[in-house]
């Protein structure tokens, strides 16, 4: 299992995925936690991942990582789909592409700086374009994880529940802020997921225009005001449309 030493687990949630874990390709091999009647499947096309199981009772990705937590105590999760990971932060003529030692690496820093800074949750720019990156914001200590790359040290008090089917980065966001008022979010370097609709298996299986509906309106019924949809995503002169459920989270301090 890749750790920084024994107390650090870095590991890939995956479900129904075996022929599509990309993000290995990025980091190099990872444990993979599947459900138990997957393993033999995921063991044939991942050589060289070991593979951690869990009961096949446990449905949806909230229930795998409260899973997940208990087991390994401190933890940092990254989703089976990770296509790229990017340093935002380049000079002039500088690669903005990091190795898969850097990849790892980057995580294991992470984890260090929230223990010296006292936060339980640490996590990266959920921002792609470098275009975007703020030089003199290199370090943020408010705001929200994203769920496909984020850590929770152990004692956190934090837990994921099964309401929030596909939010659970902005769940654990919201209560971390509430508990804690303090997280660890390294805005120079990124984590690119491939486009999460486009893909079969995993979160697919339970992601639906009613179940990101029933998302929202979860969240705004705990966290209120902090919670906000999101009308459009502007890329320069150009906006992409996204679906009326999509949401962002402001956190108040």
């Amino acid at each position: 299992m890749e750790k920084s030493n024994k107390d650090l687990a870095i590991v890939i949630p995956s479900m129904s995925r075996a022929r599509m874990v990309y993000t290995t390709k990025v980091t190099g091999p990872l444990p993979l936690v599947v459900p138990e009647s997957q393993a033999a499947e995921y063991r044939d096309w991942n050589p060289g991942c070991e593979v951690i199981t869990h009961p096949d009772s446990i449905k949806g990705l909230a229930p795998k990582r409260q899973w997940i937590c208990e087991k390994f105590g401190d933890v940092f999760m990254i989703d089976d789909d990770i296509v790229a990971a990017r340093r935002l932060c380049t000079s002039s003529g500088q690669k903005g592409g990091l190795t898969k030692e850097e990849a790892v690496g980057i995580i294991r820093h992470g984890w260090e700086c929230a223990k010296q800074a006292g936060a339980y949750l640490w996590c990266f720019n959920h921002v792609v374009n470098g275009v975007l990156y703020e030089s003199h914001v290199p370090i943020a200590l408010t705001g929200f994880a994203n769920g496909c790359a984020h850590g929770i040290r152990a004692g956190s008090g934090l837990n994921y529940v099964s309401d929030a089917v596909g939010v659970d980065g902005f769940y654990i966001s919201g209560l971390n802020a509430h508990k804690h008022r303090i997280l660890w979010k390294d805005l120079r370097f990124t984590f690119q997921q491939a486009p999460t609709m486009t893909l079969v298996g995993g979160q697919a299986e339970w992601r639906t225009m009613e179940s990101e509906k029933a998302d929202t309106l979860f969240l705004r019924r705990m966290f209120g005001e902090a919670v906000r949809i999101k009308r459009e995503i502007k890329h320069g002169p150009k906006c992409r449309p996204i679906h009326p459920y999509a949401r962002t989270m402001v956190v108040p301090f």
